[in-house]
Protein backbone atom coordinates (compact mmCIF):
# COMPACT_ATOMS: atom_id res chain seq x y z
CA UNK A 1 0.00 0.00 0.00
CA UNK A 2 0.85 2.93 -1.30
CA UNK A 3 0.06 6.39 1.19
CA UNK A 4 -0.96 9.58 0.43
CA UNK A 5 1.74 11.96 -0.68
CA UNK A 6 2.52 14.59 2.15
CA UNK A 7 1.46 17.99 1.46
CA UNK A 8 4.96 19.82 -0.10
CA UNK A 9 3.20 23.38 0.14
CA UNK A 10 5.35 25.60 1.85
CA UNK A 11 3.14 27.51 4.11
CA UNK A 12 1.59 24.11 5.76
CA UNK A 13 4.56 21.57 6.17
CA UNK A 14 3.87 18.22 6.05
CA UNK A 15 4.46 16.35 9.27
CA UNK A 16 6.80 14.20 7.49
CA UNK A 17 9.08 17.48 6.72
CA UNK A 18 8.72 18.50 10.06
CA UNK A 19 9.80 14.74 11.67
CA UNK A 20 12.56 14.64 9.14
CA UNK A 21 13.91 17.95 10.22
CA UNK A 22 13.78 16.62 13.74
CA UNK A 23 15.82 14.11 13.08
CA UNK A 24 18.51 16.13 11.08
CA UNK A 25 18.01 18.58 13.91
CA UNK A 26 18.50 16.13 16.15
CA UNK A 27 15.36 17.32 18.15
CA UNK A 28 13.02 15.14 19.56
CA UNK A 29 9.56 14.18 18.60
CA UNK A 30 7.51 15.35 21.97
CA UNK A 31 7.84 15.57 25.54
CA UNK A 32 6.69 12.38 26.17
CA UNK A 33 9.59 10.82 23.73
CA UNK A 34 12.29 12.93 25.81
CA UNK A 35 10.30 11.48 29.48
CA UNK A 36 11.17 7.70 27.91
CA UNK A 37 14.05 8.37 26.54
CA UNK A 38 12.94 7.04 22.82
CA UNK A 39 14.18 8.86 19.70
CA UNK A 40 12.56 9.23 16.28
CA UNK A 41 15.71 7.53 14.03
CA UNK A 42 14.18 7.62 10.30
CA UNK A 43 11.18 8.20 8.78
CA UNK A 44 9.45 8.25 5.71
CA UNK A 45 5.73 8.86 4.09
CA UNK A 46 3.87 6.00 5.93
CA UNK A 47 7.03 4.30 7.94
CA UNK A 48 8.81 5.68 11.35
CA UNK A 49 11.70 4.05 13.31
CA UNK A 50 11.81 4.47 17.08
CA UNK A 51 15.22 3.50 19.04
CA UNK A 52 14.93 2.40 22.83
CA UNK A 53 17.37 1.58 25.32
CA UNK A 54 15.96 -0.56 27.95
CA UNK A 55 17.78 -0.46 31.06
CA UNK A 56 16.79 -1.32 34.43
CA UNK A 57 15.01 1.98 34.96
CA UNK A 58 12.71 0.53 33.09
CA UNK A 59 11.99 -2.96 34.72
CA UNK A 60 8.63 -3.82 36.27
CA UNK A 61 9.08 -6.03 39.37
CA UNK A 62 9.89 -8.98 38.23
CA UNK A 63 13.22 -7.44 36.48
CA UNK A 64 11.80 -7.11 32.39
CA UNK A 65 11.05 -4.20 30.39
CA UNK A 66 7.65 -3.09 31.85
CA UNK A 67 4.80 -3.70 29.23
CA UNK A 68 3.76 0.44 29.19
CA UNK A 69 7.05 1.06 27.71
CA UNK A 70 6.39 -1.35 24.56
CA UNK A 71 2.67 0.33 24.47
CA UNK A 72 4.86 3.47 24.61
CA UNK A 73 6.76 3.01 21.63
CA UNK A 74 4.73 1.09 19.14
CA UNK A 75 2.14 3.51 19.74
CA UNK A 76 4.76 6.82 18.91
CA UNK A 77 5.68 4.66 15.89
CA UNK A 78 2.58 3.61 14.27
CA UNK A 79 1.25 7.53 15.31
CA UNK A 80 4.73 9.35 13.57
CA UNK A 81 4.19 6.45 10.10
CA UNK A 82 0.38 7.65 10.07
CA UNK A 83 1.20 11.59 10.53
CA UNK A 84 3.67 11.12 7.85
CA UNK A 85 1.10 10.25 5.26
CA UNK A 86 -0.76 14.25 6.56
CA UNK A 87 -0.44 17.37 5.33
CA UNK A 88 1.06 19.82 8.10
CA UNK A 89 -2.65 20.97 9.10
CA UNK A 90 -3.91 18.07 9.65
CA UNK A 91 -4.84 15.61 12.88
CA UNK A 92 -5.03 12.64 13.84
CA UNK A 93 -5.61 10.10 17.07
CA UNK A 94 -5.62 5.82 17.54
CA UNK A 95 -9.16 4.43 17.91
CA UNK A 96 -7.75 1.06 20.43
CA UNK A 97 -4.21 -0.29 20.47
CA UNK A 98 -3.53 -4.14 20.59
CA UNK A 99 -0.23 -5.56 21.13
CA UNK A 100 1.17 -9.38 21.99
CA UNK A 101 4.32 -9.56 23.66
CA UNK A 102 5.99 -12.37 22.54
CA UNK A 103 9.48 -12.22 24.95
CA UNK A 104 10.87 -10.20 27.35
CA UNK A 105 13.80 -8.09 27.54
CA UNK A 106 15.70 -6.75 30.68
CA UNK A 107 18.24 -4.36 28.73
CA UNK A 108 19.58 -3.38 25.56
CA UNK A 109 18.73 -1.59 22.65
CA UNK A 110 15.35 -1.97 21.24
CA UNK A 111 14.76 -1.26 17.20
CA UNK A 112 10.28 0.05 16.98
CA UNK A 113 9.36 0.31 13.18
CA UNK A 114 5.64 0.98 12.78
CA UNK A 115 3.72 1.65 9.33
CA UNK A 116 0.00 1.48 7.31
CA UNK A 117 -0.94 -1.06 6.21
CA UNK A 118 -4.02 0.50 5.03
CA UNK A 119 -5.53 3.97 4.14
CA UNK A 120 -8.76 5.10 3.30
CA UNK A 121 -10.48 9.05 3.52
CA UNK A 122 -10.40 8.60 7.18
CA UNK A 123 -9.61 5.69 9.00
CA UNK A 124 -5.93 4.20 8.18
CA UNK A 125 -4.42 0.52 9.82
CA UNK A 126 -1.47 0.41 11.21
CA UNK A 127 1.33 -2.21 12.11
CA UNK A 128 4.59 -2.08 14.65
CA UNK A 129 7.13 -4.79 15.62
CA UNK A 130 9.71 -3.95 18.12
CA UNK A 131 12.86 -6.03 18.18
CA UNK A 132 15.56 -6.53 20.24
CA UNK A 133 19.75 -5.88 19.70
CA UNK A 134 19.64 -9.27 17.94
CA UNK A 135 16.98 -8.58 15.51
CA UNK A 136 14.53 -10.71 17.59
CA UNK A 137 10.86 -9.92 17.65
CA UNK A 138 9.84 -8.64 21.00
CA UNK A 139 6.15 -7.55 20.10
CA UNK A 140 3.80 -6.69 17.33
CA UNK A 141 0.92 -4.37 17.42
CA UNK A 142 -1.53 -3.11 15.49
CA UNK A 143 -3.89 0.39 15.68
CA UNK A 144 -6.49 2.28 13.63
CA UNK A 145 -6.01 5.84 13.24
CA UNK A 146 -8.73 8.57 12.59
CA UNK A 147 -8.51 12.32 11.33
CA UNK A 148 -9.84 14.60 13.97
CA UNK A 149 -10.22 18.44 14.28
CA UNK A 150 -6.99 19.70 15.36
CA UNK A 151 -7.29 20.86 19.02
CA UNK A 152 -8.45 24.76 19.89
CA UNK A 153 -5.42 27.06 20.14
Amino acid sequence: MTPRAPDPHPTERSWLWRFQRMIAEGEQQCQAERFVGSRLTHVEAGRAVFRFDAAGRHHNPTGVLHGGFVCHLVDSAMGTAYLSTLPGDAHGTNTGLHVDFLRPTIEGPLEVEGHVVHQGRTTTLLEATARDGEGRLVARASSRFVRVAPPPP
